[in-house]
């Protein structure tokens, strides 16, 4: 779960290097991951507007990534 606005539209990066670690420990990758990407509390510290836009950019991060770890 990932909780502050920078965090979020960094997230990418951080499942990108889970997925390499888990290949090279378990030698398989897996079938899906299910990111969290929280609202409230980063809408309490930071604003509704920064959050949902942090979201919005990191699923399209998560696109990304999707498309380059086929």
């Amino acid at each position: 779960m990932f909780e502050q606005v920078k965090t979020i539209i960094e997230s990418h990066k951080l499942l990108e290097k889970y997925l390499k670690l888990h290949q090279k420990i378990f030698h398989f990758r897996p079938t899906y991951l299910r990111p969290y990407l929280a609202r409230s509390d980063p809408a309490l510290n930071s604003g509704i507007v920064p959050t949902v836009l942090a979201i919005k950019i990191g699923l399209s991060h998560y696109l990304d990534l999707k498309e380059n770890t086929k």
